[in-house]
């Protein structure tokens, strides 16, 4: 009978050691869970999709922006690579802003509606990284954004070689705002591109 009891004794301490080892692992397992909690709780909530509200929306007062500002133009329908290249290069100048035109000025200027609506061209263009602001210009004519210099007073007011003008320049120049002519050159190891040949391409596909 003695001889049982040291292993009955042992038997006891284990069971006790396993009990205190689960009850450990049991304790750390939740901890664990309330650390995870709280940094799920803490932490902001990443959209699986860019919203109109969250990203690239303009200051409400460009006084207390951020600077240097660029400010680019056009009209962005048909979005390609030629533009993120566009946007790439001015954004080396200052914080980007994208003035976007609206669907009647372009109805206006080319005699057709755009291919996508103002508000999917807006949301289009807030997406690419290189883009600090966008909206929808509200102006008519070919230098709609006009107005929006004396709202924005960039620094710097970019375009590429197609896009310059004398009369794009003469207003730049009037108003104290560095005017700066870009090549247009694709991005490394891309093909050059321009919504005027991929129109024609698409053209050439319905025949």
């Amino acid at each position: 009978m003695r001889e049982g009891r040291p292993a009955s004794g042992c038997s006891a301490v284990g069971d006790v050691e396993a009990s205190s080892s689960v009850s450990q692992l049991r304790a750390e397992l939740s901890c664990l869970r309330s650390l995870i909690g709280c940094q799920r709780r803490g932490r902001k909530r990443v959209h699986s999709h860019l919203t109109m509200a969250e990203v690239g929306v303009p200051p409400a007062d460009f006084a207390t922006a951020e600077r240097p500002i660029v400010m680019v133009s056009g009209c962005y329908d048909l979005l390609h690579t030629g533009h993120a290249a566009f946007f790439a290069d001015a954004s080396q100048y200052g914080n980007l802003y994208v003035s976007v035109g609206n669907d009647a000025n372009i109805v206006a200027l080319k005699n057709h509606s755009p291919m996508f609506p103002e508000n999917e061209r807006l949301y289009m263009v807030r997406s690419i990284r290189h883009v600090k602001w966008a909206a929808v210009c509200p102006g008519m004519g070919y230098q709609d954004w006009e107005a929006d210099l004396d709202i924005i007073k960039p620094d710097v007011f970019f375009v590429n070689e197609d896009g310059d003008r004398p009369a794009k320049k003469a207003l730049c120049d009037a108003k104290g705002i560095k005017y700066v002519v870009s090549k247009r050159d694709p991005a490394a190891g891309l093909e050059a591109r321009s919504s005027t040949s991929i129109k024609a391409a698409i053209d050439a596909s319905k025949k």
